[in-house]
């Protein structure tokens, strides 16, 4: 069997509005989304917060706006350079290094950065082989 890709929040949450509308309960819900959508299904809780939502009138399928500041360009500059030309390694390396707390260095490396996984090899790659997700190879302003 082939592993299904991954469907995007948006249709997820269509999918949530969807049975939300034919009146389906949670748990029918969350069992006819793990037949289509297998490992990417939310969990029921999840799918329960969405209902909630729904009720008290809000269908946008949007995330809400959160508190907090973005990040200051300039910081996020100071980390991808942490990364990319220092070859620093570790979310705590980044966080020392540009003066911001351990979970700025995550959130801007995972959101800004575009980065799901860090890993612990940051640097060139051999010259025959293929830029993996998060050594630094491919983001953005390093070509």
């Amino acid at each position: 069997m082939t592993e299904k890709p991954f469907p995007g929040k948006t249709e997820i949450r269509a999918v949530i509005l969807y049975h939300f509308r034919l009146d389906h309960t949670v748990r029918e819900t969350h069992e006819q989304m793990v037949a289509a959508y297998g490992d990417w299904t939310p969990v029921e809780r999840t799918i329960s917060n969405w209902f909630k939502r729904f009720l008290a009138g809000n269908f946008s399928l949007e995330d809400e706006a959160r508190p907090g500041r973005p990040p200051n360009p300039d910081v996020i500059e100071a980390v991808r350079s942490a990364v990319v030309d220092s070859k620093m390694s570790s979310v705590r390396q980044v966080s020392e290094a540009t003066g911001v707390s351990i979970g700025t260095a995550f959130s801007i490396l995972k959101e800004s950065l575009g980065l799901r996984k860090f890993f612990w090899e940051v640097g060139p790659s051999p010259p025959d082989s293929k830029p993996k997700a998060g050594t630094g190879e491919n983001l953005p302003g390093n070509a």
